[in-house]
C-alpha cells in the first residue's frame, strides 16, 4: 500500500463559530496527516486567532478577499503531501474518513465518499458535488491543474468535469465521509449568483468537449462506483 501523506487544505471566512468543530474532525482521524493548511480569506472576525490556538501540523495563512476558489488554489501551492484533501471550515469529515478513502487511493486517482446533512436525524446518505467528501492524489492536479480562479460557485463541479473529461480514474464508494452543515451563511444561499456561476461552468465545459470533440457530457453517474 502507498504511503499516502495527506495535505488537508480548509478554506475560511469568518469562520470563528464552527471552524474548531471542523479542525478536530480532521485531527481526530486515525490516519497519518502530513499538515493542515488553514487559508484565511479576508476574515474579519477572530477566525486566526482561533486557528493559531492548534499547534503543530496546523499552517495558517492570510489573503484579501478574493473567494474560496482562490484560497483553496493557494493551499494546493503550498501542500507538501502526495495526497490531497479538501474541508470547509463549516463541515466536518466523519471518523474513520481517511482510513477509509487512503487505501482506495491506492487504484485510483479519486476518491468519493457521500454525505449527509449535520444534525438531522432523517437525513440520508447522498452524493454531493464536493471536495470536502474525496480524496485526491496530488498527481490529479498536476495533470488536471487547479481549480479554475473564474468560479465562485461550482469550481469543484468544473474540476471533476476536467477530470473526467480527462479520463481520471474516480471511484465513487457508499461509505458516509461527510457531515454538510446547512446555515444562513452559506455560500450556496446565494442562488442567484449560485446559478450566474453554474452556467459558466457549464459553458465552460461545453466549449472544452466541442473543442476536444466530446460528444457526451460527463456526469457523475458516470463515474466508477463501489459498495
Amino acid at each position: 500500500m502507498t504511503d499516502w501523506r495527506v495535505s488537508v487544505i480548509m478554506p475560511v471566512y469568518c469562520g470563528e463559530a464552527f471552524i474548531v468543530e471542523a479542525l478536530h474532525s480532521i485531527t481526530r482521524q486515525d490516519w497519518p496527516i502530513k499538515e493542515i493548511i488553514v487559508v484565511d480569506d479576508g476574515s474579519t472576525d477572530d477566525t486566526a486567532s482561533v486557528v493559531r490556538q492548534f499547534p503543530g501540523r496546523v499552517r495558517y495563512v492570510h489573503q484579501e478577499n478574493r473567494g474560496p476558489q482562490h484560497a483553496r488554489n493557494l493551499g494546493l501551492s503550498m501542500a507538501c503531501g502526495n495526497a490531497i484533501a479538501f474541508l470547509d471550515a463549516d463541515d466536518t469529515w466523519c471518523p474513520g474518513k481517511l482510513a477509509i478513502q487512503g487505501p482506495l487511493l491506492d487504484t485510483e486517482d479519486v476518491v468519493i465518499g457521500h454525505t449527509r446533512i449535520m444534525n438531522d436525524p432523517h437525513s440520508e446518505a447522498f452524493i454531493l458535488p464536493s471536495l470536502n467528501c474525496a480524496l485526491f492524489r496530488k498527481s490529479a492536479f498536476n495533470q488536471i491543474g487547479h481549480l479554475d480562479p473564474e468560479l465562485e460557485y461550482s469550481d469543484d463541479m468544473d474540476w471533476y468535469m476536467r477530470a473526467r473529461e480527462a479520463d481520471l480514474a474516480i471511484r465513487i464508494h457508499d461509505d458516509v465521509v461527510l457531515e454538510h452543515r446547512r446555515h444562513d451563511s452559506n455560500l450556496t444561499r446565494n442562488f442567484a449568483k449560485k446559478k450566474r456561476f453554474h452556467l459558466l461552468m457549464l459553458h465552460k465545459s461545453i466549449l472544452r468537449r466541442r473543442e476536444k470533440g466530446i460528444v457526451i457530457s460527463p456526469l457523475f453517474s458516470d463515474f466508477r462506483h463501489v459498495g
